[in-house]
């Protein structure tokens, strides 16, 4: 399920890194072109990345560190969305399996009233004023 749109943040090595392991499974985007099936889209403008992942068990875990507000959109499938997402690290060895449910999202936006906070087995840790989400996928954040 898309659910943010993020290209900030990425360290040039780590760049390198993804190309080269997910070179094979790169699908141009574009206007006439849907996305693979697996994926739960919109298909909003905004919505739509460089490249799909053509099977998402073989995407990276990224660490995106947004405001600390979620907020509603209608530009991606997921209910809410991160305001200002970058990427703060790539998790090489954390399965795309190990991501926040999109129930587990909308659990949190009720119990917290849309602010994400540190909860024990969460996918969000604290951190200052922002949160971060750990997520599958470098080029279409999803959550799962």
């Amino acid at each position: 399920m898309s659910f943010a749109k993020v290209g900030n943040g990425f360290k040039e090595k780590d760049l390198e890194a993804l190309r080269g392991k997910l070179d094979d499974h790169m699908v141009k985007a574009g206007k006439s072109f849907k996305p693979p099936s697996c994926y739960k889209v919109t298909g909003a403008a905004a919505e739509t990345p460089d490249v799909w992942i053509s099977h998402p068990e073989e995407s990276v875990v990224v660490t995106v560190k947004g405001d600390i507000r979620l907020v509603r959109t209608t530009t991606f499938r997921s209910p809410y969305s991160l305001r200002f997402p970058r990427v703060t690290s790539v998790c090489w060895t954390k399965p795309y399996y190990e991501v926040m449910s999109d129930r587990g999202l909308i659990e949190l936006v009720d119990r917290e009233g849309g602010i994400a906070v540190d909860t024990a087995g969460s996918a969000w840790e604290r951190g200052g004023d922002n949160n971060v989400l750990h997520s599958p996928s470098v080029v279409a954040i999803q959550v799962r």
